[in-house]
């Protein structure tokens, strides 16, 4: 899974005893599930208490808390000065998150103060920081590491917005990927010169894996070095402030979230030395507005482009093979996209809900369309199925409004479910002889069809096949149909 993080505030809900005595309580939330009906005298008696319960309240949430983070390990926070320290010695524990509806739930012993943190401490003795030890902790501002620390683990720090500027010891050797994702105002990443893991060569405002050359982690300032072979996963996720980089031509890979969520980036230049982008390598990179890849490119990630709203066109060379799942899903703003025959196959999702494109052209290379491939594509009125084309998936043209004719070659021996499910738009279609199964629920919905071939070939035709296509008013079924699902041809009228 991509390490990509989304920042989910949870707010309080205050309910109030009436409308006179309100009170502000942003850390505690009262739920009345029911009215209470009382007499004036009653009602002055809850009140009193109730303010008693109120002033005691503010003693309750300053008062200081501790507990253990390891074997050897224990935290204290003191919320006088929004301080939490780590003391004692050895490892710190790992920690998972989750997010809900609610907000981010964390396994973090100091929890309850993700909010208030603003200064850690970690004492002379903490060999490490765990897993998503400090996650969201938004207010933090500065982070000093003792010589005793050799490793910080992945995303110890991720989405600490508050942070502005890094600096690594010597003493570490082990630093995790995703370790200050969504950090967005970072502006400055320093390596102790006498560490032998890792550098910021050149001032380069990053972190770079000095034997592999990995940049692993960067900032809005970060100028990457020409000596630099790969960008690592998730280096510059949720970088906001990022506007620009130059990649230079010794980097050969793209890792895995390396721009996620990058929204400041506006166009970028991927040189010719890089071979494959990553899955989720720039997902919603809403202000990119365009992007050159290389010839050199021969795999494009799934989610690589997912949400780049701001993308129009794109380029895909004749180098690429392959091209992931949602690659470029829900990128609305793009219109026109060639593939190239080098592609030999469109896979699940790829320009899933990209409803401002027009046309497309499917190259003969192309042997099947997957899944979802273009649903929800809504400004799609024409697209070219080539004879290469052996299956299109379900759900494949599902939702394409626009589109108003189809032709589908005799290459194509089976149509999924749902393919053409909503396509308001389409008037007539006519079905192959090489096509032997109609799926369930195919045309569903299609209220501008008028006619419809079914081909002496077709043996069995699904469930809600023909469902509200309220224009048809006729239909011939051929001897060779055996089965019928139900609903196929409901609300026809």
């Amino acid at each position: 899974m991509a390490w990509a993080f989304t920042c989910l505030r949870l707010q309080g809900v205050c309910r109030y005893l009436n409308d006179v005595d309100r009170v502000n309580c942003p850390r505690f939330s009262f739920v009345c599930n029911q009215m209470i009906i009382m007499n004036l005298k009653q009602l002055a008696i809850m009140k009193k208490l109730f303010l008693l319960v109120m002033m005691m309240l503010p003693l309750a949430a300053s008062a200081d808390e501790s507990g253990t983070c390891g074997d050897n390990l224990a935290w204290t926070y003191v919320e006088a000065t929004k301080t939490l320290t780590i003391s004692g010695s050895g490892a710190m524990d790992n920690y998972t998150y989750d997010f809900s509806e609610t907000g981010i739930t964390t396994t973090a012993p100091w929890k309850n103060y993700l909010n208030d943190i603003q200064n850690i401490i970690l004492e002379n003795g903490v060999t490490s920081i765990g897993e998503l030890a400090f996650i969201y902790c938004i207010g933090l501002t500065s982070v000093t590491f003792p010589n005793s620390i050799t490793t910080i683990a992945r995303a110890a720090f991720g989405g600490c917005s508050g942070l502005t500027s890094i600096s690594i010891p010597s003493s570490i050797t082990s630093i995790g990927e995703y370790v200050f994702a969504e950090c967005p105002n970072i502006d400055k990443i320093a390596v102790d010169e006498s560490n032998t893991k890792y550098d910021s060569r050149e001032d380069c405002n990053a972190i770079i894996e000095t034997a592999s050359n990995v940049l692993i982690s960067g900032c809005k300032n970060t100028i990457i070095p020409n000596s630099v072979t790969s960008i690592g996963n998730g280096a510059f996720s949720g970088c906001t402030g990022l506007s620009s980089i130059t990649i230079p031509n010794s980097v050969t890979s793209i890792g895995e979230s390396s721009f996620f969520g990058c929204t400041g980036l506006t166009s970028i230049t991927i040189p010719n030395s890089v071979t494959s982008i990553g899955d989720y390598a720039f997902q919603d990179c809403t202000g990119l507005t365009s992007i050159t890849i290389s010839n050199s490119i021969t795999s494009i990630g799934e989610f690589a482009f997912w949400g780049c709203s701001g993308l129009t066109s794109i380029t895909i060379p004749n180098s690429v093979t392959s091209i992931g799942e949602y690659a470029f899903g829900n990128c609305t703003g793009l219109t026109s996209i060639a593939i190239p025959n080098s592609v030999t196959s469109i896979s699940d999702y790829t320009f899933y809900r990209c409803t401002g494109l027009t046309s497309i052209t499917i190259p003969n290379s192309v042997t099947t369309i997957g899944n979802f491939a273009f649903e929800g594509c809504s400004g799609l009125t024409s697209v070219t199925i080539p004879n290469s084309i052996i299956s299109i998936g379900d759900c494949t043209f599902q939702g394409c409004s626009g589109l108003t004719s189809i032709t589908i070659p005799n290459s194509v021996t089976s149509i999924g479910n749902n393919t053409f499910l909503g396509c308001t738009g389409l008037t007539s279609i006519t079905i192959p002889n090489s096509v032997t199964t109609i799926g369930n629920s195919t045309f569903y919905g299609c209220s501008g069809l008028t006619s419809v071939t079914i081909p002496n070939s077709i043996i069995s035709i699904g469930d809600c096949t023909f469902q509200g296509c309220s224009g048809l008013t006729s239909i011939t079924i051929p001897n060779s149909v055996i089965s019928i699902g139900r609903f196929t041809f409901c609300q026809c009228i």
